[in-house]
């Protein structure tokens, strides 16, 4: 494995005791980390985060969490992380009679029917689904506690139809060469998975409307047979039979034809509804299955199975290894039978074609592994330890590509563990794959932009595991292919390096935020409309990065006069300095579409990178500002960021200076170039004297962004 360089001037930086001591203790006492100066607070968690034993990512994630005194109640979550959690919550474990308690108190507490007249401002956090609202500015306020299955009527107003996705196969017939699908049916009458050729004439090749597909993401149990003891085939047939059962109820209770409600001030559901899978079956099984009196007789048959699937059927299936109980409760409810006819999934194991060996050649069919088979279905996870799954090769891409898709994904538990049964494992999934994404990006382009390691370097440094290290390259060539996530992750523990570019007025002066806030407007006026500029290929490696010649590393270069035109400055605002590296280079290469579209001279051009996961490599690991007289900006960044906080300020400085800004969201394919209006009150003028142009060593936290920067301590608008 290669080392990991730090920056000369990390070299200065003297971490006293903090040095010495484990990440472990750091979290439980931050105390030492108040002793290190202001003004080097990013560049010491830097820098304590690579001093450690291991250079894998989630590692340097968890000692830069341990040592970042900025970090907030959403900070970087990682493997290293999890189980360091898991084994406190060993040592400390509450006894089950205990806990189903503590579980059942909230319960019972008191509920109002609806707000009192006097409520005001009130925040909200939600817990299974249970609203709590309390009075904002009020201390020992009373909770009130609302269902969401039963919302407020001002919820109930405000709430909009959201069925779930009908499956790409409604609409189209699929027959894709050496890709089959498991009948559910099939794998309830054998009680166990087998490989496809013991049942190829079982499985099917195509699709068909009115049927439910569905993609098993899981871990292999033993080198030869994913599932020798038949746990998984148990866990995965009870499981869906009792969201089967699930999405009958919730027909009807709801209505066959009801769509399911989801607040948009809240954001989720309300009413009457099941988990994302329930409601795909209703969707895309149910609804062209049955009329009123089928309903009616399939709820009857599910509503005699309650205590059986009241627990998704976990339990059951605990007990029925082989599946001689399901097979006999199917055998007496006719209606659900013919439902689960309808219902489909693919096992790798089961439904690959040409597995003439066991594991040694797992995926020899490579064009149907490369085929987006999960496009087509829902993803369902079968989810065992979080840290083990996401641990795996295979799984970490199969999780990845169903969240950087936006594909349907529910997680059922794979195994009768404890831990699995508490919905630890689930939080903890969900909370990790709000960053695994930026992680291993940070990792690719460690490998492709930066050439720091090798291939096997980056799937060491992930932690990912191969029971055939053959699968490695093609593993590899999957995670290279996705694009940059599109999601961000907002928390004060961002870590923003880089040049923050500050805007220079006709008269001399300098225009600066004077607090972070959520977002600019767009200028109304008449022949202002959006414009379309599709550069959404420079969200992938594959199509952005075809040249390591005439790197533009900087993070600010002045480029010559090219067309003559009105100046223009670009400000590339990015999750990492590895994605801006990545996006520079693509502006400076496509200048001409560019400058066509805004009748520009592009003539400078900076970066600055906000990152939530600071692990990986680092070119530049400062923080400077650079002024910038142009007669106008373009902000290039995603559509999450351009409203981000430090996005919006930085633009309304730009715009308060009387120069045009547009954004351009990287992401989107049209209507993506917009010219933003100013918004004076958010700014200040200053000197151009005043401006400390100074590097920042290891860049700047964004909660004190500001203030290192400009002088000015202000409360920040988070996005």
């Amino acid at each position: 494995m290669v080392g990991f360089s730090i920056p000369l001037p990390f070299d200065e930086i003297d971490l006293g005791p903090v040095a010495s001591m484990a990440p472990e203790a750091l979290l439980t006492d931050p105390t030492p980390l108040a002793d290190l100066p202001t003004g080097v607070r990013a560049a010491a968690a830097l820098k304590y985060s690579r001093a450690g034993n291991s250079q894998t990512y989630d590692h340097i994630g968890l000692r830069l969490t341990a040592a970042n005194q900025a970090r907030g109640p959403v900070a970087l979550q990682t493997l290293d992380g999890v189980r360091l959690e898991r084994s406190r919550e060993r040592k400390v474990e509450v006894s089950d009679p205990i806990a189903a308690i503590l579980e059942e108190e909230q319960k019972l507490r008191h509920r109002l029917f609806d707000l009192p007249d006097d409520t005001g401002r009130f925040s909200y956090r939600v817990e299974g689904r249970l609203l709590q609202l309390q009075k904002v500015a009020e201390r020992d306020t009373e909770t009130w506690t609302f269902p969401l299955t039963a919302p407020l009527p001002l919820l109930q107003k405000q709430a909009v139809p959201s069925d779930a996705p009908r499956l790409f196969t409604q609409q189209y017939r699929i027959d894709v060469p050496g890709l089959f699908w498991l009948p559910l049916s099939t794998l309830i009458a054998c009680g166990r998975f087998r490989r496809y050729q013991d049942w190829r004439t079982d499985v099917r090749p195509d699709t068909r409307p009115g049927h439910f597909y569905g993609f098993v993401s899981h871990r292999w149990l033993s080198p030869a047979q994913p599932d020798p003891e038949g746990a998984q085939a148990a866990f995965l047939a009870w499981q869906m039979f009792a969201h089967l059962c699930d999405a009958v109820r919730i027909a009807r209770y709801r209505g066959l034809d009801q769509p399911r409600l989801r607040s948009l001030s809240l954001g989720f559901t309300v009413g009457i509804s099941g988990s994302d899978l329930s409601e795909s079956l209703l969707v895309n099984v149910l609804r062209p299955s049955l009329d009123e009196p089928l309903l009616a007789t399939a709820w009857t048959e599910a509503r005699g199975l309650q205590s059986l699937t009241e627990d998704k059927g976990v339990a059951a299936a605990t007990a029925d290894v082989g599946l001689a109980r399901l097979q006999s409760v199917i055998a007496d409810c006719p209606t659900l039978a013919r439902l689960v006819d309808r219902i489909h999934i693919w096992y790798d194991y089961a439904c690959i074609r040409r597995l003439a060996r066991p594991m040694t050649t797992r995926f020899s069919d490579r064009d149907c592994r490369a085929f987006p088979i999960q496009l087509l279905g829902h993803t369902i996870v079968l989810l065992d330890e979080t840290e083990d799954y996401l641990s795996r090769g295979w799984c970490t891409l199969e999780a990845l590509v169903a969240d950087a898709k936006a594909v349907s994904m529910e997680l059922l538990i794979g195994s009768a563990r404890k831990t699995a049964r508490d919905g630890k494992a689930e939080h903890y999934f969900v909370t990790l794959l709000g960053d695994r994404p930026h992680i291993v990006w940070r990792a690719v382009l460690d490998t492709e932009v930066f050439r720091v390691q090798t291939e096997a370097d980056c799937m060491e440094r992930l932690g990912l595991k191969f029971t055939d290290p053959r699968d490695l390259p093609f593993i590899y060539q999957q995670l290279r292919n996705l694009a940059a996530p599109r999601k961000i992750h907002v928390d004060n523990s961002e870590l923003v390096t880089g040049a923050y570019p500050v805007a220079q007025a006709a008269d001399g002066s300098l225009l600066v935020p004077m607090k972070n806030i959520r977002m600019i407007q767009e200028d109304a006026e008449e022949g202002d409309a959006a414009r379309s500029l599709d550069w959404t290929d420079a969200m992938r490696i594959a199509t952005a990065w075809t040249s390591v010649d005439a790197v533009v590393r900087e993070p600010y270069r002045q480029l010559p006069r090219h067309t003559g035109k009105r100046s223009c400055h670009v400000a590339v605002i990015a999750a990492c300095e590895g994605e801006a590296v990545l996006w520079s280079n693509w502006t400076i290469g496509h200048r001409n579409a560019l400058e066509t579209l805004l009748d520009v001279d592009l003539r400078s051009i900076s970066w600055m990178a906000t990152d939530i996961a600071p692990v990986g490599h680092f070119i530049c690991g400062t923080l400077q500002p650079v002024v910038v007289l142009a007669d106008a900006w373009v902000v290039i960044a995603t559509q999450a960021r351009q409203t981000s906080s430090l996005t919006a300020a930085l633009s309304a400085a730009a715009a308060a200076a009387g120069v045009p800004v547009w954004s351009l969201a990287l992401d989107a394919h049209s209507e993506n170039v917009k010219l933003l209006g100013a918004q004076t009150s958010s700014t200040r003028r200053i000197p151009a004297a005043d401006l400390h142009l100074a590097p920042r060593t290891g860049g700047v936290f964004r909660s004190a962004l500001i203030e290192r920067l400009f002088g000015e301590s202000q409360e920040l608008a988070d996005h």
